[in-house]
């Protein structure tokens, strides 16, 4: 039942129970009035039958006053008037002493006593008359035994005792209707208070019905809403009725449903997105360890490249083509080793792999060695490289120096690249102070051919060039701004770019800001991590080096490399032999490969230290083309001394192996018995 149904039969009992109410009153009311009437008619009637009989009284005792006096026609006037014979008969026809308005005529009884009275009236009228007309003829005797016989006749005889009855008989119903006032006015009394409680108590009922039904419609329905803000979509409102309840109860099961239908949707397309992302990360993991595996495979063939090329050039070569072509040979593979390093980064990144070290380094130092390769550069161009460094800016900083060196060598080489004329300068300003740390601007200006303004942003994105002309004039693989990009952001900075149009040649301006910490102390202290930046070696003599190698032109390489210095070296081709010449000859140093067969180098350099003397110290320095983040660590973790990574040059190598000689290890270095 719907609720203004409701509404509308409560209202509808309230209006019967209230309507009720005042009927039974005002039929209490009437009830009590008609008895009062009732009461006050016989009271008036008793009133009216006492005065008829006073007046009778009254004027007969005149009559016997005046009646042997000459006053006849004073005796008759007064007779005429003060008999209350008119009065007597409107006492009892008069119809506001009839009991009931609806009622005309009196009852029988009172018809009875109504017309003795008059007939006894009518013959003391006539007597009377007679008798006046016996004191007018001066018959004085008749005229008294005509009033004798009158007054035997009224009042001892039917009159007198008529009026007398008829007054007994109003007294007594005067009396009665007292009684049955008194007993309606009680009984109206309690059937009011009675009616009005049935009314209340009725009113009360149907309102607490009324309420309870909505109470327990709108308790399911709230039950329902909490199940389904509480996420319990499942769990359906109970539909009972035909009423609004119902149907908001039937309309939050369509909301329910609805949003199981949807969740079930999203959860699918969540999964599809999970598998995706899975698949994705899957596949970014897999192209990482793909572009780390094929670095490795490609780093090895470029180490004998590069090396065997080195070896070529410190050779005489008389013929000047032969000269020619290793120097284009060189320079070929040091900018395929470029290419290399950049995929190499680009996929850590992409596979967000890539970790800043934090360290203590020197910036005017870092800024200087990263800038010295450059110079020769430059100067085969007739360029020149000026930098400018803001002297309040500290020296001893906290940071990734090798990731800072990376972007400043990358926007210096491209702005070499880009420029035939002028020059390259470099500025270093201190943007901003954040407690300790330091937000340092570095800007790299040239006079280059510069970038439009329509593809400034498009250069920072991977795999993409200014102009694609450009790759085939000045090559590139088009990843070092997208790098450099990344490393920057890394570093709490950014990148950006400000140029002149093509037409006018004024060149490009690159900016990059980077967050560093300074120190308080006036020198840094060098955090220990492998460094290739190493002084300049003072070579010894009789030293006794192993090298395990598993790839022949590493070896002849490493052969070539140390025994021009007249150094002493062994070669084995797995981990196996490694580990077993080492239990069975003494080395100052060994050359240890990390992919070999059998045995990985940090495998073998494990077992070698569990059996190692305490008080002896061989020292290993990894030789791998491993140039992953964090593999430096792997080897130290695993007991080596050093790491250098293919391809490597020669001075880089005769440098790490002088460096970790001198480190002392064990009772008596190499180079102190020599």
């Amino acid at each position: 039942m719907k609720i203004e149904t409701r509404m509308f039969i409560y209202l509808v009992i309230v209006f019967a129970m209230i309507t009720a109410h005042f009927y039974s009153n005002q039929w209490t009311l009437n009830t009590v009035n008609l008895f009062q009437q009732r009461q006050y008619t016989a009271h008036h009637k008793f009133v009216a039958l006492v005065d008829i009989k006073t007046s009778v009284h009254k004027y007969m005792k005149e009559m016997g006053d005046v009646l042997y006096t000459d006053e006849a026609e004073k005796i008759k006037e007064r007779f005429a008037i003060e008999v209350p014979m008119e009065q007597y008969r409107k006492a009892v026809y008069s119809g506001n002493l009839i009991p009931d308005n609806n009622q005309t005529d009196p009852d029988s009884k009172e018809v009875e006593i109504i017309n003795e009275i008059q007939a006894i009236l009518i013959i003391m009228e006539r007597k009377l008359a007679r008798i006046q007309e016996y004191n007018r003829a001066g018959n004085q005797y008749e005229s008294e035994k005509l009033f004798t016989e009158l007054s035997k006749t009224i009042f001892k005889n039917e009159f007198i005792n008529l009026i007398n009855r008829a007054i007994e008989d109003k007294r007594a119903e005067a009396e009665e209707l007292k009684q049955r006032y008194a007993q309606v006015i009680n009984k109206a009394y309690r059937f009011t208070v009675l009616t009005s409680l049935l009314a209340s108590l009725l009113i009360l009922t149907s309102t607490w019905l009324f309420l309870q039904d909505l109470r327990s419609s709108f308790k399911k329905v709230s039950s329902g809403v909490k199940t389904l803000i509480e996420g319990r979509f499942d769990q359906n409102i109970t539909e009972s009725g035909n009423n609004e309840f119902s149907n908001l109860a039937h309309d939050l099961n369509l909301l329910a449903k609805t949003i199981r239908t949807k969740i079930g949707d999203l959860n699918l397309i969540n999964e599809e997105h999970l598998s995706a992302k899975e698949e994705s990360e899957a596949s970014r993991q897999a192209m990482s360890e793909f572009l780390a595996n094929m670095s490795h495979e490609v780093r090895t063939p470029m180490n004998g490249i590069i090396g065997l090329t080195d070896l070529l050039l410190k050779m005489d070569i008389k013929e000047e083509k032969q000269l020619l072509y290793t120097q284009m040979v060189k320079d070929s593979a040091d900018r395929l080793f470029r290419i290399i390093n950049d995929i190499l980064d680009f996929s850590k990144i992409n596979a967000r792999r890539l970790d800043l070290e934090v360290c203590n380094f020197s910036l005017r130092e870092t800024i200087s060695s990263a800038l010295a390769p450059l110079n020769e550069q430059a100067k085969a161009k007739d360029l020149t490289i000026t930098q400018h460094l803001d002297e309040q800016i500290p020296d001893n900083l906290i940071g990734d120096p090798l990731r800072l060196t990376q972007v400043l060598i990358n926007l210096v080489n491209n702005a070499v690249k880009f420029t035939k004329h002028g020059g390259v300068e470099i500025f270093v300003e201190e943007a901003n102070r954040v407690g300790k740390s330091r937000i340092l601007h570095f800007e790299v200006r040239d006079t280059g051919i510069g970038v439009p303004v329509e593809i400034r942003e498009k250069i920072f994105k991977a795999f993409t060039q200014a102009e694609p002309s450009f790759s085939r004039n000045y090559g590139g693989s088009g990843l070092g701004l997208a790098i450099s990009s990344e490393l920057t952001r890394l570093m709490g900075g950014r990148v950006w770019i400000e140029s002149n149009p093509l037409p006018n040649h004024q060149g490009s301006s690159f900016h990059f800001t980077v967050r560093l910490e300074a120190l308080a102390d006036e020198f840094p202290t060098p955090t220990k991590r492998f460094s290739k930046t190493m002084p300049e070696p003072s070579f010894p003599k009789e030293i006794h080096i192993l090298l395990a190698d598993d790839e022949p032109i590493n070896r002849i390489l490493v052969n070539e490399i140390l025994t021009a210095k007249g150094w002493l070296l062994t070669e084995v081709e797995n981990g196996e032999q490694a580990l077993e010449t080492m239990q069975e000859k003494h080395f100052d140093l060994v050359l240890m490969d990390i992919e070999m067969p059998y045995l990985d180098g940090c495998e073998v350099t494990r077992r070698y230290r569990a059996i190692e003397a305490g008080d002896q110290h061989l020292p290993i320095i990894a030789i791998t083309a491993h140039a992953i983040e964090g593999f430096d660590q792997k080897c130290l973790a695993a007991g080596m001394d050093g790491y250098i990574s293919k391809p490597f040059d020669e001075e880089e190598l005769l440098r790490l192996i002088i460096t970790t000689l001198k480190q002392g290890h064990g009772k008596e270095s190499t180079l102190e018995r020599g």
